[in-house]
């Protein structure tokens, strides 16, 4: 018959792959009816176009929703460095999302198709390198904004993250790039996490609490975006490229002596392994 497709020749538990997309999608094709003929081609490329679409929404695309919960993956892991082996317990991260375990785990669920997340049972959760690259773009517009409020606006350390995080989704490329050059091109946010075109690095150093002692160092990053942490190390003069030297570390984690110019601090261990530094000649 011309112009007619038999489906019957095609068993309909074999998938059919659209490839050239990243990452591939598969098709399951629906059974025929009594070995019956689809007489118009075109609908049965609707068909495919339908379920291309629907997996495409799944795996293809990522919604505001999604992406801010692998900026709080990355914002967990990598920057505030409080997981082992990057995996993020899902319910510290439904803690910071506001929301309870089963909402979560439809969300993680919808990631760890679109291969940007993998879930482990009992884990967590930890970015691929898919979804390290797919968040890459924010995180950078999130310090972009946190150093445009910070020496533009005016704003002080500990209030730029929440602000930037409620702005970050809203401020497109060409808003941010103006920003960024307002501030004066700023090479790390006020945190000191780097900005850079293309990717997010991380810096060659170590925590204060891993520091050896009797040695000089400058404080490189700050771990922590808690208000009240925050206002407690900017009273101990204590901000990204302070410089200060480590004098004596208690053992059995206890607190830490340091000078900073003439004056002498005591810090706690927690506070110790908020900061990271780099050696100071």
């Amino acid at each position: 018959m011309s112009g007619t497709l038999r489906l019957t020749s095609i068993s309909p538990q074999i998938p059919f792959s659209i490839f050239n997309l990243s990452p591939p999608v598969s098709l399951i094709l629906p059974p025929c009816v009594d070995g019956a003929y689809v007489t118009d081609i075109s609908f049965f490329i609707a068909i495919v176009l339908q379920r291309v679409r629907r997996q495409l929404g799944d795996m293809g695309q990522i919604n505001p929703n999604q992406l801010s919960y692998l900026a709080e993956i990355y914002q967990i892991n990598r920057v505030e460095e409080a997981t082992k082996d990057g995996f993020v317990p899902s319910s510290i991260l439904a803690q910071r999302m506001l929301i309870g375990q089963s909402g979560i785990n439809r969300t993680l669920e919808g990631l760890r198709r679109a291969s940007l997340i993998e879930h482990e049972r009992y884990v967590g959760v930890r970015l691929t390198p898919h979804g390290l690259q797919t968040v890459q773009p924010l995180i950078r517009k999130q310090g972009i904004i946190e150093s445009f409020l910070m020496s533009v606006m005016g704003f002080s350390w500990w209030e730029v993250y929440p602000e930037a995080k409620r702005m970050r989704l809203n401020v497109n490329d060409l808003v941010a790039q103006r920003m960024w050059k307002l501030a004066g091109y700023p090479a790390v946010s006020p945190f000191g996490e780097p900005i850079e075109h293309d990717q997010v690095t991380h810096v060659a150093d170590v925590k204060l609490s891993d520091a050896e002692a009797d040695s000089s160092y400058r404080v490189s990053r700050v771990l922590t975006r808690q208000r009240d942490r925050l206002q407690y190390l900017d009273a101990l003069d204590i901000r990204l490229g302070s410089k200060l030297h480590l004098i004596h570390k208690a053992p059995f984690n206890g607190p830490v002596q340091i000078r900073l110019a003439h004056e002498y601090r005591i810090i706690g261990y927690p506070l110790t392994q908020m900061i990271t530094v780099v050696p100071q000649p």
